[in-house]
């Protein structure tokens, strides 16, 4: 029998599935006439403990999206770990999404969720999620610990399945993308082409996506004119993963924290090292937003970045359905609690924490060129005392 931890506050409503990776079932906007759903739902008569690829999202630990066959080197070692997805060559996605998770509390508008990987290789771990809503926002922190005897590169991710996505529009700013050869891993990094540029809101490309994005400056808007709601994603990550299949009725638009194959590119690009004890922490904002327009044709502050005053040239994303215009504030991309740096327990436990989120300068970024290097950010952890 499936367990729902169901959380609601009125405004959001969202459904844990704690056997089925630790991911969520529905994630739902009550703030209309009727109830939208931000991220693609499990079916509600669901009774099985589901695939992932059914899910509206999943957490991805100990790292993001495909790595070479053949493992990866650290330190004189060579790592390699097994395939863990039917037809797929690559180990995908880390393992803690294929995992029951434990609960270990759930209150009406918050679950925490744990899982033990001690004796998974090479990756040896403890992770914990957390849920938790806060008026129009669902914040979902992840936080993964070294629990094995040596340093080893860590990432995190999350990885939200969204609906509808012939009728959404997507704002997202990123630098250059990471361009794949036949295997699906990153072959050379390079400019936007035309149709992958979302500086400003646009549509999905017609042909399809499955590239991770660069310089991501941590904020993504989502609307769905023709339903006027929309989402934000809001994220202490420097990446993102856009999968958009032609002629499918999801997207995916993935906040993770390194590239894809991240082991094998040169400096580890946006990877923790963490020693032995040490920890990351993730944490991802998804914000409700209500796109109703002004009769005058005025939109959300959601739809471009800019005040409504100034967003008269993206009416024609919204129908002219009068009514309210709501605008919710954006968030300092840390968030409260969550600087970098910052010290405390974690969700972990005791021990030494690292949120890892730092920004890296633009100088630095440019200095880093092609080869993808990020700067000495990723062995901070490793460091610590």
């Amino acid at each position: 029998m499936l367990q729902r931890l169901q959380l609601g506050n009125g405004r959001l409503r969202a459904d844990v599935v704690p056997q089925a990776g630790g991911g969520l079932g529905r994630l739902d906007w009550l703030g209309g006439a009727s109830p939208q759903p931000l991220l693609r739902p499990l079916a509600t008569d669901t009774q099985e403990v589901p695939l992932p690829s059914q899910l509206a999202c999943f957490p991805l630990v100990p790292w993001s999206n495909r790595m070479a066959p053949f493992g990866f080197a650290f330190d004189d070692r060579r790592h390699v770990p097994a395939p863990n997805r039917a037809g797929e060559p690559c180990p995908i996605h880390g393992d803690g999404w294929q995992q029951a998770w434990e609960v270990m509390s759930h209150t009406p508008d918050s679950a925490l969720l744990r899982l033990k990987r001690h004796a998974a290789s090479p990756f040896s771990y403890d992770a914990a999620l957390r849920y938790a809503l806060e008026g129009d926002a669902l914040v979902v922190e992840l936080e993964v610990r070294n629990a094995g005897k040596y340093a080893l590169p860590f990432g995190l991710g999350l990885h939200p399945w969204l609906p509808d996505p012939q009728g959404a529009r997507l704002q997202a700013r990123a630098s250059q993308v990471w361009l794949a050869g036949a295997d699906k891993l990153p072959s050379m990094r390079g400019p936007l082409p035309p149709d992958w540029n979302f500086v400003d809101p646009a549509r999905l490309p017609e042909h399809g996506v499955d590239n991770v994005f660069h310089g991501w400056d941590g904020t993504a808007h989502i609307i769905w004119p023709a339903r006027g709601v929309g989402l934000s994603i809001e994220a202490n990550m420097d990446y993102f993963i856009l999968y958009a299949p032609p002629g499918r009725d999801f997207f995916c638009f993935e906040p993770v924290d390194h590239p894809i194959n991240a082991h094998n590119l040169p400096g580890y690009p946006g990877l923790s090292i963490l020693a032995p004890g040490a920890s990351l922490r993730r944490r991802v904002v998804f914000r409700a937003v209500c796109c109703e327009a002004l009769a005058a044709g005025l939109v959300a502050a959601i739809c471009c970045g800019k005040r409504a005053a100034a967003a008269l040239q993206c009416r024609d994303y919204l129908p002219q359905i009068g009514g309210r215009l709501s605008v919710y504030p954006h968030r300092q991309r840390h968030g409260a609690g969550s600087s970098p740096g910052a010290q405390g327990p974690g969700l972990c436990g005791p021990g030494r924490h690292f949120t890892g989120a730092r920004p890296v300068p633009a100088r630095a970024r440019q200095e880093a060129g092609a080869a993808g290097r990020v700067g000495p950010r990723r062995r901070l952890a490793q460091r610590r005392p």
